[in-house]
């Protein structure tokens, strides 16, 4: 449902994916047709976990083109040349997708618990070396810290480093 009560309907272009037609509801009393689509709550559970493992195994897919130079066997020049061409409206979403499985790889997430990291937490872990993001990870469920949680323990952790306490001198 958008803004005013409107509902996206089917349609959309490029092979039935994106776009939408947009139909007006009165907003007043129970729509027949809305009530007839409308999901229970084990439904929107399942679509959701649905979606969640196809995300995840697009991510995997993205990871597997990039380093195993399927573009190359595409044809393309380079993987930007490719995402350009083959996916040129969610170019910025699959470069972020990108990191976030690369981070992934390196901190071994989905062996522990199965749970994709968010996205926003590989893009602040991502900038770190690979001995960082493990410590990080190692001593925390990054899948399961608030972005401002991860933040806070990026921040302390720096802050560590910048100032290591040393045991054998104690403060004056």
């Amino acid at each position: 449902w958008g803004a005013g009560g409107r509902r996206a309907t089917g349609g959309g272009d490029r092979g039935g994916r994106g776009g939408g037609v947009i139909a007006a509801s009165d907003g007043e009393g129970q729509d027949d047709e809305r009530d007839a689509l409308a999901m229970s709550r084990e439904e929107g559970g399942q679509c959701v976990a649905r979606i969640a493992h196809h995300l995840e195994e697009a991510r995997a897919l993205l990871l597997e083109l990039y380093e195993r130079e399927g573009w190359r066997a595409l044809g393309f020049d380079s993987w930007r040349a490719c995402v350009s061409a083959e996916f040129a409206e969610s170019q910025d979403t699959l470069y972020r997708q990108l990191t976030a499985a690369r981070v992934e790889r390196i901190i071994s997430h989905n062996e522990k618990n199965g749970s994709p990291v968010p996205v926003l937490h590989a893009l602040e872990l991502a900038p770190l070396d690979p001995p960082e993001q493990r410590a990080i990870a190692a001593t925390n469920d990054v899948s399961k810290l608030t972005l401002g949680q991860l933040r806070a323990v990026i921040r302390d952790r720096q802050a560590e480093q910048r100032c290591p306490r040393n045991p054998t001198h104690p403060p004056r």
